[in-house]
């Protein structure tokens, strides 16, 4: 059972990241967008960081 769940969490994270909608009933809407807007911002960050090693 434990394993399904991480499973689940994994693919979940998967859709935020890819900003893709979970399927029917997983998280209310509102939620989501949270979410979505939460890995959104982690990419951004990741993308400044790495443009500020390029470029020392």
């Amino acid at each position: 059972m434990k394993g399904q769940g991480s499973s689940l969490s994994s693919a979940m994270r998967t859709y935020a990241r890819n900003g893709e909608n979970p399927p029917d009933g997983f998280m209310c809407p509102q939620g989501w967008s949270v979410l979505v807007r939460y890995y959104e911002s982690l990419q951004a960050e990741d993308a400044t960081q790495q443009s500020a090693v390029v470029s020392a």
